[in-house]
């Protein structure tokens, strides 16, 4: 995953979730769960380029654009 993070993605190392006005917390962080990160914050053009150069060398679809 540091293809990632080279790229622009944003591990999450750390996480707390709070239900309502609790004082209690649920917490999460990768270093308990012996992981790199718990997952990774992607921007969204990065995902939409991605995409765009996986359906884009597909043969069987076309692209029709339509602008107004």
């Amino acid at each position: 995953m540091a293809a990632l993070t080279r790229r622009g993605g944003s591990p999450i190392e750390g996480a707390k979730v709070f239900d309502g006005e609790s004082s209690y917390s649920l917490d999460f962080d990768r270093d308990s769960a012996d992981l790199e990160a718990l997952g990774y914050l992607v921007p969204n053009h990065l995902i939409r380029k991605a995409f765009y150069e996986v359906v884009s060398s597909q043969k069987i679809l076309k692209f029709v654009l339509k602008v107004s």
